[in-house]
This record gives C-alpha cells, sequence and structure tokens, in this order.
C-alpha cells in the first residue's frame, strides 16, 4: 500500500483524475455485473444455453440454435458460475476480463515505459465505452480482448528474450482466444 500511495504522488494531477475516474468507471461495471441479466445477448443464448445445460446436466445441441454449439470457454464459465452462485458469478466472469485486461495492459507499460504512460494506457482501454459497458454483462468481447493481449504480450517478450516460456504462454493464449470467439 505504501508502494501505491507513493506511485500516486510520483505520477502528477492528471494521471491521479484519470485513476479516479477508472475506478469510477470500474465500480459502475462491477455494480452492473451484480445486478440481474438485461442484455439482449446474454439472455438469448450467453445465459441462456449454460442455464439449459446446468438443467440438462449436459452440454448438447439444440435443434435449430447454432448457438448451443458454442460450449467454448466462457460459455463453461458461465456454467459454472450458473452451477456455484447463479448469473452474478457468471456475469463476473466476464467483468475479470475486463479489468484483467486494463491491469495487462498498464503491466506491459509500466514494463516497457514510465507510470504516466501506464496509467494513460490502462485508462485508454478502461474508458473505453465498449469495454466498460460490455463487462456488466455476460458477453465475451471483453475476454476476447484479454486473451488476444496476453497473446501479443506474450509474443513481444518471446521476440525480445528469446525465452521460450514466452513462446509457450502465446500459444495458450492464442488457443484460449480462439475458443472464446472463432474470430480470435
Amino acid at each position: 500500500i505504501e508502494g501505491s500511495k507513493e506511485m500516486v504522488r510520483q505520477i502528477g494531477s492528471g494521471p491521479r483524475a484519470l485513476l479516479l475516474l477508472t475506478a469510477v468507471v470500474w465500480g459502475l461495471s462491477f455494480s452492473g455485473a451484480l445486478a440481474p441479466a438485461i442484455g439482449q445477448d446474454e439472455l438469448c443464448y450467453h445465459l441462456m444455453q449454460p442455464k439449459n445445460y446446468v438443467h440438462a446436466g449436459s452440454i448438447y445441441e439444440v435443434p435449430y440454435s447454432i448457438n448451443s454449439l458454442w460450449p467454448y470457454l466462457m460459455h463453461m464459465l458461465f456454467t459454472l458460475g450458473l452451477l456455484l452462485d447463479g448469473e452474478g458469478l457468471a456475469k463476473l466472469f466476464h467483468f475479470t476480463t475486463y479489468a484483467g485486461t486494463s491491469l495487462a495492459v498498464y503491466a506491459f507499460l509500466r514494463k516497457e515505459a514510465d507510470v504516466k504512460t501506464a496509467v494513460y494506457g490502462m485508462a485508454a482501454y478502461a474508458l473505453t465505452p465498449v469495454a466498460f459497458i460490455q463487462a456488466s454483462f455476460a458477453y465475451v468481447d471483453n475476454a476476447l480482448a484479454f486473451y488476444i493481449f496476453l497473446t501479443g504480450y506474450s509474443l513481444y517478450y518471446f521476440v525480445k528474450e528469446k525465452k521460450m516460456h514466452w513462446a509457450a504462454l502465446a500459444g495458450i493464449f492464442a488457443g484460449f482466444a480462439a475458443s472464446v470467439k472463432l474470430i480470435g
């Protein structure tokens, strides 16, 4: 905590205001994630199919529904959330990928630049409307951004340091990205 206080003192008032704004937006997105599901996609298939899986006790094809053929990573996490605690936990999995992407951008830029640049980069992602709005819903797009960013992060350090563990991580994260949404 002392180190965090010192970092905030060093970065200046502009980045401090961005940190505060980012924290407020995270809080609003977090509260939206705890609210009942209201998004069209989450009600139609992102949560509906996992609810069907839970009810049936298995993953199965729903006739005339291409969405039931998407037992991807996030849908399985949504299913786990529904099994353990209901919609709130299911939606929190997506919110977590939003916060994780913000923090990953910060960590990358903190290693490659200064604290001020890292704060601006984190805020650029965290304050992007499509990212913070969707963080309140059981969608998959922040998860896709999360795994694609981690893939790029790992590839960057593989090229820079020539260490195979970075290439392995890039492959794992690329697999996760593809398992979230095929365009990954």
